[in-house]
């Protein structure tokens, strides 16, 4: 089964270098995406395909339509620019929430690590906040640029893929009409 997996955040936060860095493709030459950019996974019996959504303002009004659909949601905010966080929270939030609500799964990522400025009680803080309105899978803090935490990340989108899949193949289960006997 194929599972659409949305990364979204503020322009030049280190989304599609996160994705490139696990691809194993050099990040050095990764410019501003424009619009949105797919690519296609297969790792541990799972296929992915990461929509890799830009982050200026002027997109964010038709990105909703885009979201429909994701199995889930990656939120990448900068660990060296506080705003890209609050934007997470204020920004960001509403449009994973009109996917479906506090159903939609969650894993926020901290990009780049190696120039971290925020502090982590802020960062707890606002995540507390998110955890409260989604189905908050994890937090993970990242270097797209040293691969750190980078192979982890997709570790735990391919997890949170299968538990998925594994929670649709019960639930199909569960809705299957078996007719009653007459004695």
């Amino acid at each position: 089964m194929l599972y659409k997996v949305a990364f979204i955040g503020d322009s030049g936060v280190g989304k599609t270098s996160l994705i490139k860095a696990f691809l194993g493709e050099d990040i050095k030459k990764v410019s501003t995406t424009i619009g949105v950019d797919f690519y296609h996974i297969r790792k541990q019996g799972c296929e992915i395909v990461v929509w890799d959504f830009a982050g200026q303002k002027w997109f964010r009004e038709i990105i909703i339509d885009f979201l429909k659909g994701a199995a889930l949601v990656v939120m990448v905010f900068d660990l060296s620019r506080p705003s890209t966080l609050i934007n997470l929270l204020k920004s960001w939030l509403h449009y994973v929430l009109s996917i479906s609500g506090d159903k939609t799964m969650v894993i926020v990522v901290g990009n780049k690590k190696d120039i971290k400025t925020i502090p982590d009680e802020f960062i707890e803080e606002i995540l507390y906040q998110i955890s409260q309105k989604v189905n908050f899978k994890m937090y993970l803090q990242t270097s797209a640029l040293l691969k750190e935490n980078v192979s982890n990340l997709f570790q735990a989108i391919f997890e949170v893929v299968k538990l998925l899949h594994v929670i649709m193949n019960e639930k199909g289960k569960e809705e299957i009409n078996v007719p009653s006997r007459n004695f």
